[in-house]
């Protein structure tokens, strides 16, 4: 995926950190994102980011949390 910052792809690893209940979970076949820690303006950038790279995403529900999955 090749992004920078806080937020990237590991090959057939996973990754999570709990500081504020953020959970960003990444393999080779799609990134997710727990919504409940993002903020709005967070939430923004992240879409502005993946709209410029041209990456595809879809926002579900699992076990009653928004989940922001991002596509290979």
């Amino acid at each position: 995926m090749g992004s920078t910052g806080p937020i990237s792809n590991a090959s057939e690893e996973e990754k999570s950190s709990n500081a504020s209940q953020l959970s960003v979970k990444s393999t080779d076949e799609m990134m997710v994102i727990r919504l409940e820690a993002v903020d709005e303006d967070n939430y923004g950038s992240i879409i502005s980011a993946l709209k410029e790279r041209g990456k595809k995403w879809e926002l579900t529900n699992v076990d009653g949390e928004r989940i922001l999955k991002i596509l290979p």
